[in-house]
């Protein structure tokens, strides 16, 4: 199951009974609304966190689809 957050700075996505192979700093590099992206493995679960540069607040959408997370984040 995933669960999420969202404030004005970013998002933050809980992945209950998952661990990531892949890291989230090429999100960073990819966008550039976002400041900080970083995924952790938390033992029993990942977490994912995007922060966005001061000032942006761009739409998101986060899908999960078998064992694959699809993170979407509007140009601005």
């Amino acid at each position: 199951s995933i669960e999420g957050s969202s404030d004005e700075g970013g998002f933050t996505v809980l992945i209950a009974g998952c661990l990531a192979l892949d890291r989230a700093g090429p999100i960073a590099s990819a966008h550039p609304a976002v400041a900080r992206s970083l995924v952790l493995n938390r033992g029993d679960h990942a977490e994912l966190t995007i922060r966005f540069d001061d000032g942006k607040h761009p739409a998101f959408q986060v899908v999960a689809e078998g064992t694959t997370l699809y993170v979407t984040i509007q140009d601005v």
